[in-house]
């Protein structure tokens, strides 16, 4: 509020109640009433399904208010009910209580606004609370005491009570009743029509308050509510209660948190929940969540089985393809060692080499031999470089050296194997995102030689060019190529997408090392300070407050409800459509490409320049500064005329309709 609004002594300040100090658990209204009757039918107060029941709860509230106007209250809504359902009298008045209880169940204070509160007191404002709605004011004053909001000498006004809404006439009789000017009184509330509008009309000042209110994400997440059995409700719920929990400075950081909350929680979450789910149908009793992305994967899944009470062990397992799949090699054939040549925009005779532990200065002899000498040991490869040095790997001297680094490898990986209790013969399960299932082969290969058991793998997502499997199961959560369902360059852009929300606090593992303690993890750096330094320790933090905050009661909610529909929305909707301060903010994360000691990391989106538009023209697409970039993040990021330059581009390209 400006110096030059400063209120009276004995000024009144007016506040909305539901989204503004207090909101539901449950998501929106709409939400609320559908867990509310599937509550009913699970305990038998019902014939019908709880969805019926929650739509003609909902269509009796709307032609109650049509036919009674603002004085509708419970009763009347109830009465057409009993009506369309065919109740008694009894039942009728047994289910209005029943639904405020479960009202009281579902509210929880917006936090802040206990602060806020008692400030507003000590500077001497009276407090009025003003709602439209049908419950009585016993009812909301009841709601607000049981929270720390209602104190003595304060006043509550509802429209089913004052027969008057608050767009006509609630504020009039609040006004008469507290005896006081419009001047003397701040409104504070959420809605622009019925806390804004409506008061400032009568010369009230307001101060909106939205921030309870749904964004774009969590309203998406809400409507999804009748899909997923009330889950994604909840989770819009607990991403809203985490954004407002979680304060920030700056808008770079609001977008961070805010995408954290509603988008990248809500994915992670739901993949942990089908993890979980899994591991209670097959009766697996031990996971193991592979680094690095499977670093918040743990982290979630140890606070989410506390809410199912899933009585399942947690393994968190230092690990990488450079690390497992040099050590799974029972020799140095193109086959065994085909990880090696993974496709990065950037690759050496270096970071080449470092992927089997070896430089070039090992093997100087036979890189000379095959054209390759010190000026060309550092440089990025063309194409038909990359393709000569492939015959490396016949030279024997080479191989030798490869065996060499193999034997070491998997000898202290087999330990670390042991160490952490793969090879003790109980069923395992490893836990990734994907992609192509090299980690499961060479796990297993392994904890078989030492007489262990690998049960299988979950992914998020297995690629089409997943690696023949030997080892176990192999089941997917949103896709799996070799069974169709999104499209290949959906499935490429959300794989950009989920290895930048699955980033870790530590670097990569290039292998193992003894020490008095047992056997370690070489990490090439011990923290990922590229990303710490982008905002990662932020999204962490909203990540597992999501999870916390999530209501996941099973008399509630079905927590094994499908949501992969609603997260390919979600993933979609933030890949295609970022706002401008979301494209700022994640287009600066660090996307980190290459293998090993000589990986690197690039902006996952950064403007576009007058060449792109070039680019665009002969694409016929929106063109990709690496492999991993964000193009629409890009677009969004770039200036307008250039930005109007690109979108033309890819329209008339000269691209034929059939490349």
């Amino acid at each position: 509020m400006t110096a030059g609004h400063k209120m009276a002594d004995n000024a009144l300040l007016s506040l909305d109640v539901f989204d503004t100090v207090l909101t539901r658990t449950t998501g929106s209204p709409a939400a609320t009433l559908l867990l509310f009757g599937r509550t009913l039918h699970r305990q038998g107060m019902i014939s019908c399904a709880g969805e019926k029941f929650a739509r003609v709860r909902l269509e009796a509230e709307r032609d109650a208010y049509q036919e009674v106007g603002s004085r509708t209250t419970l009763h009347d809504i109830y009465r057409l009910i009993g009506a369309r359902l065919q109740l008694t009298a009894s039942a009728r008045e047994q289910l209005m209580v029943l639904e405020q209880a479960f009202e009281a169940r579902v509210l929880r204070p917006v936090p802040l606004m206990t602060a806020r509160l008692r400030r507003w007191r000590a500077e001497g404002k009276r407090i009025a609370f003003v709602s439209d709605m049908y419950l009585s004011s016993r009812f909301v004053k009841e709601r607000l005491v049981e929270h720390g909001l209602f104190e003595e000498g304060d006043v509550c006004y509802v429209s089913c009570e004052a027969g008057q809404s608050k767009r006509n006439g609630l504020f009039t009789s609040v006004l008469c009743a507290e005896r006081v000017r419009p001047h003397e009184v701040t409104h504070v509330g959420n809605q622009r029509n019925e806390d804004m509008v409506a008061p400032k009309r009568l010369g009230i000042r307001v101060e909106p308050y939205i921030a309870a209110n749904f964004n774009r994400h969590e309203q998406l997440l809400d409507r999804e509510g009748w899909v997923t059995e009330g889950v994604s409700s909840a989770m819009a719920a607990a991403s809203r209660m985490t954004r407002l929990s979680i304060h920030v400075d700056k808008a770079r950081e609001e977008a961070i948190r805010d995408v954290a909350a509603g988008v990248v929680a809500p994915t992670l979450i739901g993949y942990v929940l089908w993890v979980l789910e899994m591991a209670r149908q097959h009766n697996i009793n031990r996971l193991y969540f592979v680094s690095r992305d499977g670093q918040v994967l743990h982290e979630l899944a140890q606070r989410l089985i506390k809410k199912l009470q899933q009585p399942v062990e947690l393994r968190y397992l230092f690990g990488s393809r450079q690390a497992w799949n040099l050590a799974a090699a029972s020799d140095v054939s193109a086959q065994q060692l085909l990880w090696m040549w993974d496709a990065t925009d950037v690759l050496s005779v270096r970071s080449l080499l470092a992927r089997a532990h070896l430089q070039p200065e090992h093997v100087r002899a036979t890189l000379y031999r095959f054209g390759f000498d010190e000026r060309n040991w550092n440089r990025n490869l063309l194409s038909s470089e990359r393709r000569r040095l492939r015959a490396l790997f016949k030279d024997e001297a080479f191989r030798a050296a490869v065996l060499e680094r193999i034997a070491q490898q998997r000898r202290l990986t087999l330990r670390y194997f042991r160490q952490e209790g793969l090879c003790d013969g109980r069923p395992s399960v490893l836990v990734d995102m994907g992609w192509t299932g090299s980690l499961q082969n060479a796990a297993g290969e392994l904890v078989r030689e030492a007489g262990g058991c690998l049960t299988g793998g979950l992914y998020f997502g297995i690629r089409h060019d997943a690696r023949r499997n030997h080892f176990g199961f192999r089941h997917a959560y949103l896709f799996d190529e070799s069974h169709g369902g999104l499209t290949a360059a959906m499935r490429m852009k959300l794989i950009r997408v989920l290895e930048l929300f699955t980033a870790a606090d530590h670097g990569t593992v290039m292998g193992y090392e003894e020490t008095g303690a047992g056997i370690r993890p070489q990490l090439r750096e011990a923290h990922n300070q590229q990303a710490l330094d982008w905002g990662l320790p932020l999204v962490r933090q909203v990540v597992l407050r999501v999870a916390d905050e999530l209501m996941l009661d099973e008399t509630l909610v079905n927590p094994q409800a499908d949501l992969r529909r609603v997260t390919e929305q979600l993933l979609s909707r933030f890949w295609l459509e970022p706002t401008r301060t979301e494209a700022e903010a994640w287009g600066a994360c660090p996307w980190e490409d290459g293998l090993g000691a000589l990986s690197y990391s690039m902006a996952f989106a950064r403007r576009y320049r007058w060449r792109d538009s070039a680019k665009a023209w002969l694409a016929g697409e929106l063109p990709s500064h690496h492999r991993g970039a964000w193009p629409h993040g890009s677009l969004v990021l770039t200036p307008q005329p250039l930005r109007l330059a690109v979108r033309l581009a890819t329209v008339l390209s000269l691209r034929k309709p059939h490349d």
